[in-house]
């Protein structure tokens, strides 16, 4: 499984702007991590995700999260299956400002 989790982590590294990927398990431990996400911030996303859930009314799993974590880097956070993915890309500069 960690194979197939390697090659598709180097195939979303290719995307424009992408940073950073990251599995975690259903514990909040990190299976694996490329680029900018770091292990240590594993759990925290987990946390997030899981805690995204209870504010459905009912219980249903968001498609996916979208954090703003600072002015240059963005989260996107989907659970599937067993794992949580987390993606960190850059933020496209807004053309209005």
């Amino acid at each position: 499984m960690e194979t197939e989790l390697t090659r598709l982590m180097e195939e979303v590294l290719q995307y424009p702007n992408v940073k950073g990927v990251m599995f975690t398990d259903e514990k909040g431990l990190c299976v694996e991590a490329k680029g900018s996400c770091s292990p240590l911030s594993s759990g925290g996303i987990y946390r997030v995700a899981e805690l995204a859930t209870r504010l459905d009314p009912d219980g249903k799993r968001p498609s996916f999260i979208h954090m703003l974590g600072t002015n240059s880097n963005e989260l996107l956070i989907q659970q599937r299956n067993n794992l949580t993915v987390t993606v960190m890309r850059a933020t496209e500069p807004n053309p209005t400002a």
